[in-house]
């Protein structure tokens, strides 16, 4: 094959990766993003109490400030804005701002619970019906013990409590359902059933663990929502979901019916000194997963091998014609 033949196809095919990224960019035009909360620190004070303070107002979704469960007390053991945000390598927007976290309590517990009130509550079989996405960062901490006890990202309806008041987690759940979730777990309740259903998340195959949770520290998680007002509730997980097109999830219950009027920053009960507590940042929601998106690595960090091939193909054609033209 001439090079003059190699050029153009290739050429062709970076002429497609222009295309297809601008189709990518503007494909979005139908999706609503509801709310982003990047923990700007023009909107937040660095190691401030969370609760009373209210940030990211670029949506409808969430309304009032964040407010405390009143446990522990004072609040000062409470839920604090990190002066340092969170980030991972291949975020698309980085990340700005702070962090909702805490501060190391040295020798015992990480305790605390932090929520928003959603503008419109999902209270069963009423509006809002549809499919909401959510995404956040999440750091769940490192340290010398093997167990994190209870750390995750919680949802909860008419109060701060346990069951039956709390009604997802997605995250570490030592202390739920006799103490063997250790793994990254996703749990949703039914209201229709009074009954919770753990699934843990899966990539390749395999359950993920605490020590896969530590490559990178920090993580991007997506929840998706399909609510139905006639039938069933889907809600599926996903861990470090590359590019913009929707993967499958790595975890997913179905319930008759779930009911939520509030989210919860890293809600962490951990009873270990030397541990550093978790903590959540860059909060999207939106109605298409690509609102959500912000993650180019995988997993691991490992860049997407379709892209590392056609961002090659693209480079080669311009060596190549710029070998062309100095011939």
């Amino acid at each position: 094959m001439g090079t003059r033949v190699v050029i153009k196809r290739l050429s062709l095919l970076a002429g497609l990766v222009a295309v297809l990224s601008l189709v990518c960019l503007g494909g979005t035009a139908h999706a609503v993003s509801l709310w982003y909360d990047g923990f700007d620190l023009g909107e937040y004070t660095a190691d401030g109490a969370l609760a009373g303070a209210s940030g990211g107002n670029s949506g409808t979704f969430f309304t009032n400030p964040w407010i405390s469960s009143g446990y522990p007390d004072p609040p000062a053991e409470n839920t604090i804005v990190l002066s340092t945000g969170l980030t991972r390598p291949g975020l698309v927007n980085p990340a700005i701002g702070g962090a909702a976290g805490r501060a190391l309590r040295a020798g015992c517990c990480q305790e605390q619970r932090v929520s928003r009130l959603l503008t419109d509550p999902w209270s069963g079989f009423t509006p809002p019906e549809g499919t909401f996405y959510l995404s956040f960062l999440a750091n769940y901490g490192a340290g010398i013990s093997t167990d994190v006890h209870h750390r995750t990202f919680e949802m909860h309806d008419a109060g701060f409590g346990d069951d039956p008041n709390r009604t997802l987690m997605l995250g570490f759940m030592g202390f739920a359902a006799g103490n063997i979730y250790q793994n990254v777990t996703l749990a949703v309740r039914d209201d229709n059933t009074a009954t919770t259903t753990f699934v843990p998340l899966t990539v390749g195959g395999n359950e993920v663990s605490l020590g896969d949770m530590a490559v990178q520290g920090t993580h991007l998680l997506v929840l998706k929502f399909e609510l139905s007002n006639s039938g069933d509730d889907v809600i599926s997980a996903f861990l470090d979901p590359v590019g913009t097109t929707e993967p499958a999830p790595n975890a997913q219950i179905t319930v008759g019916n779930m009911i939520a009027d509030r989210m919860s920053a890293m809600a962490q009960f951990a009873y270990h000194g030397e541990d550093t507590p978790g903590a959540l940042d860059e909060i999207r929601v939106g109605t298409e997963f690509s609102d959500v998106a912000n993650n180019t690595l995988r997993y691991v960090g490992i860049p997407e091998p379709g892209t590392l091939s056609l961002v090659g193909l693209a480079a080669m054609a311009c060596l190549l014609s710029a070998r062309r033209k100095r011939a």
